[in-house]
C-alpha cells in the first residue's frame, strides 16, 4: 500500500468522522431550536388569547353595568312617576323610548307590572297578552329577589322579530317591594363591531356564556355548532370552576386543536371566552420545521455528496478546475477574460444575464466595456484602464453599460490587463457587480431626504404656529379673565363690609362668573387640544360636540349627519378624520364666511369618508383670505390623509366650498 492510499485512507476516515459528527450536531441543534420555538408560540398564543379574554370581559362589563344602572334608574322614574299603573300611555311609551336613545346599543326597553303581566314596551305595541313566566330571563328576575341582571338565550322578539338577546331585571318602590320587571333586547351586531375593532384574525371565536353553560353570542357565529356547552367535560371541570384560565383543548365538534382562554365577569352571572385555532399560531411553524428538516436533508445530502466528489478526484489539476468552476457559479459577478488581440475570450453567464444577452448573442463582441459602455462614460473608462496600464495596478470604475432592452445598467467593473513577452496589452480579465439598485437606491434616499427636511421643516413651522395659537387662546380667553379678576378684588379690598354688603356681593357674584367662564374655557383650550369624547364615544359623538361650540362662537349652523359608519375606524383615522372636520370648520367660519355648514360621514367595509360643505364665498376666495394670514389649513388637511392612505379633494361647488376626505381602514400606519 502505497503512501498516498494511507493518506486517503486516513483522509476519508477523518471526513467521514466529521461528516458524521457534523450532522448529529446540525440535527440536534435544529431540534433544539425549533422545540424551544414552540414553547415560545405556546406561550404567545395563551397570552394573546388570553388577552383577548380580559379585553373581552372588560368590554362586556362596561356594557351591562351601563345597561343595569340605566334600567334600574328608569324602573325608578316609572315608580315614581306612577307609570306602571297606566299601560301603553304615549307617557310611559316616551319614557321607555328615552331610556333606548340613553343606552343606544339596545333594539327596545318593556316593562312588567307587579302581577307579571306586559306593561309596555318602547315600540307601543300591545303586550298586555305577555307574562313574565312566558320567559326564562324575565321569570328569573320576577322570583329570584335579587336585584341583578337576568340573561335570557338569544332568540327573535316577540314584536320585532328581530333577533335579540334579551336581559332582565326587578323594578322595585320605596320600601324594596317587587313593583314590576324591566327589561331591554340588545342587538348582537354591538358585540360584532367589537369583535371587528380586536381585528384578531379568522382562527379566533369570542364567546359569551351564561354561568350555566347556556351560548349567548359568539362572534363568528357557527349556527352548525350547539347553544349549550354545560355538558362538556372542559366547560364543568375547568370553566366553571375557575375564575379564569387558558390551556390547550381538541374540540369535540370538528376534532381541530385550539387554545381556549376564558374569564369570568364580575358582578354577572356571565363567562367571556376567547379561542383560537392552533393553525394560527403553529402553522407556520410545522411550515418552517419541515423546510429545516428538508433543508438539512439536502445540506447534509449535498455535504456527502462534496465529500465523495472530494475523495474522488486527488489529482491537482481536476481540483483546482472545480475550484475554478465553483467560483464562477457561486458568485454573483460577471467575469470575463479577453483576449485584445483576436478579440475572443470567456464571457461568464452571469456576465449576459446582467445586461440581458444570450451567450448566441455575444458572439460579435470586440470589447466586453467599451462595446457597452454609455456614451458619457467611455472617456472615463478609457482613462481609468490606460492609467492602469501606465501603473499596472487593477483599476475599479463604476459605468453605465447598454442593456439587450435598450436601456443602461449601472455596474462596479474591476480588472486588470496582462501583458506579453513584447510589453504589448494581451489580454484583460476581470469582473463586473450589477449596482442598478443601490444606486437607484442612493438616488431615492437622497428625494426622501430633501422631501423629509422639507417636512421637518413644516412640521417645525406648524409647531410654532400651533404654540402661537395656543399662547393667544391662554391670552384671550384665560388672561382677561384673570385680569379682570384681579381688578374686581383690588376694588372689593377697598370696600368696607358693613358699608356696601350690597356692592360686595354684587362683585363676588361677577367674581364668581368669570372664574367659571376661565373654567369653561380652559375646557375647550384642553378639548381643543385632544377630545376626550374621540377616545371614548368615537367620531361621530367628538365632531357633533365640536360642532357645538363652533355654532356657539362662530354664530354658524353646523348640521352633522353620521350613522353609517360601518366598523368603527382605527384611533389614528378617527383622529386625522377629527382634525379635518376641526379645521373645515375654522376655515368656514374665519375664511369662508358661511353661514351654514353640513358635515355627513359615511363608511363601508373597505373606508370611512367625511364631506364638509358650506355655503361660504367659495374655494378661491376663502383661499386668498387664508393666504393672507400664512395658514397651512389644507396642506395640513391633504398631509393627514395621505399619511394614512386615503386623499383629500377640496371644490369650488358655485354656492360654496366641499371637502372630502377618505381613508381606509386597512393601511400600515393604521393601529386597530
Amino acid at each position: 500500500m502505497t503512501s498516498s492510499s494511507i493518506r486517503y485512507r486516513r483522509t476519508r476516515t477523518l471526513l467521514l468522522g466529521a461528516y458524521i459528527g457534523l450532522g448529529v450536531l446540525v440535527v440536534g441543534f435544529a431540534a433544539l431550536y425549533f422545540w424551544s420555538h414552540y414553547q415560545r408560540l405556546e406561550t404567545a398564543a395563551f397570552a394573546r388569547s388570553g388577552t383577548l379574554a380580559r379585553a373581552l370581559e372588560e368590554h362586556v362589563a362596561r356594557t351591562f353595568t351601563m345597561i343595569d344602572i340605566q334600567l334600574r334608574e328608569l324602573g325608578r322614574r316609572l315608580v315614581e312617576k306612577g307609570a306602571l299603573d297606566r299601560p301603553t300611555t304615549p307617557e310611559v311609551v316616551e319614557m321607555l323610548k328615552d331610556g333606548v336613545a340613553r343606552i343606544g346599543i339596545v333594539i327596545s326597553i318593556y316593562a312588567d307590572d307587579a302581577a307579571g303581566r306586559g306593561h309596555t314596551t318602547s315600540l307601543g305595541a300591545d303586550i298586555r297578552r305577555l307574562r313574565v313566566s312566558s320567559f326564562e330571563h324575565t321569570r328569573n328576575a320576577f322570583e329570584s329577589g335579587t336585584e341583578q341582571l337576568f340573561f335570557g338565550r338569544v332568540t327573535p322578539g316577540s314584536v320585532t322579530g328581530q333577533i335579540n338577546l334579551p336581559v332582565a331585571r326587578r323594578i322595585v318602590d320605596g320600601n324594596r317591594r317587587l313593583a314590576g320587571v324591566i327589561g331591554t333586547a340588545i342587538d348582537p351586531g354591538y358585540f360584532a363591531q367589537f369583535y371587528q375593532s380586536l381585528q384578531a384574525g379568522d382562527g379566533t371565536t369570542l364567546r359569551l356564556i351564561r354561568g350555566d353553560g347556556v351560548v349567548l353570542a359568539r362572534f363568528p357565529d357557527r349556527p352548525d355548532l350547539p347553544l349549550d356547552v354545560s355538558k362538556l367535560k372542559f366547560f364543568r371541570e375547568r370553566i366553571s370552576k375557575e375564575p379564569a384560565g387558558s390551556f390547550d383543548l381538541t374540540s369535540p365538534f370538528d376534532g381541530r386543536r385550539r387554545v381556549l382562554s376564558f374569564r369570568h365577569v364580575p358582578g354577572f352571572d356571565l363567562i367571556v371566552a376567547v379561542t383560537e385555532d392552533h393553525t394560527m399560531w403553529f402553522q407556520p411553524w410545522w411550515r418552517a420545521t419541515a423546510t429545516a428538516a428538508t433543508a438539512m436533508a439536502v445540506f447534509l445530502a449535498l455535504l456527502l455528496a462534496l465529500l465523495i466528489f472530494l475523495l474522488r478526484e486527488l489529482k491537482q489539476h481536476a481540483e483546482a478546475e472545480e475550484r475554478y468552476a465553483l467560483v464562477v457559479r457561486g458568485t454573483n459577478d460577471g467575469i470575463w477574460d479577453w483576449d485584445l488581440r483576436t478579440h475572443q475570450g470567456y464571457l461568464s453567464q452571469r456576465w449576459g444575464e446582467i445586461l440581458g444577452y444570450g451567450k448566441s448573442e455575444l458572439s460579435g463582441v470586440k470589447d466586453p466595456l467599451l462595446d457597452f459602455v454609455h456614451p458619457d462614460d467611455k472617456a472615463r473608462v478609457t482613462e481609468a484602464i490606460e492609467r492602469q496600464l501606465s501603473s499596472g495596478d487593477s483599476y475599479t470604475v463604476e459605468l453605465r453599460l447598454r442593456h439587450q432592452d435598450g436601456r443602461h445598467r449601472w455596474v462596479l467593473a474591476r480588472g486588470t490587463t496582462l501583458r506579453d513577452e513584447n510589453g504589448a496589452r494581451a489580454r484583460m480579465t476581470g469582473a463586473m457587480t450589477d449596482i442598478t439598485e443601490r444606486k437607484n437606491a442612493e438616488a431615492a434616499l437622497r428625494a426622501n431626504a430633501a422631501r423629509i427636511h422639507d417636512l421637518l421643516r413644516r412640521l417645525v413651522e406648524a409647531q410654532e404656529a400651533e404654540r402661537r395659537r395656543f399662547a393667544a387662546d391662554l391670552h384671550d380667553l384665560i388672561g382677561q379673565n384673570l385680569s379682570a379678576v384681579g381688578i374686581e378684588l383690588e376694588r372689593l379690598r377697598g370696600m368696607s363690609t358693613a358699608e356696601n354688603a350690597q356692592a360686595i356681593h354684587s362683585l363676588l357674584d361677577e367674581l364668581a362668573g368669570l372664574v367659571a367662564r376661565t373654567m369653561d374655557a380652559v375646557r375647550q383650550v384642553i378639548a381643543d387640544l385632544r377630545p376626550a369624547l374621540l377616545d371614548d364615544f368615537g367620531l361621530v359623538t367628538a365632531i357633533k360636540s365640536h360642532a357645538k361650540r363652533v355654532e356657539q362662537w362662530a354664530g354658524l349652523t353646523v348640521l352633522v349627519d353620521g350613522n353609517t359608519l360601518g366598523p368603527r375606524p382605527a384611533p389614528a383615522a378617527e383622529l386625522a378624520l377629527f382634525r379635518i372636520a376641526q379645521e373645515a370648520l375654522m376655515n368656514a367660519a374665519k375664511h369662508a364666511g358661511a353661514s351654514q355648514v353640513r358635515l355627513t360621514l359615511s363608511g363601508t367595509d373597505a373606508a370611512v369618508r367625511l364631506c364638509v360643505i358650506d355655503n361660504g364665498r367659495g374655494i378661491a376666495s376663502a383661499a386668498a383670505v387664508a393666504d393672507r394670514r400664512s395658514g397651512w389649513g389644507t396642506a395640513f388637511m391633504r398631509e393627514r390623509a395621505e399619511a394614512l392612505g386615503g386623499s383629500l379633494i377640496i371644490e369650488d361647488t358655485g354656492a360654496g366650498t366641499l371637502v372630502a376626505a377618505e381613508i381606509p381602514h386597512a393601511h400600515p400606519d393604521i393601529a386597530g
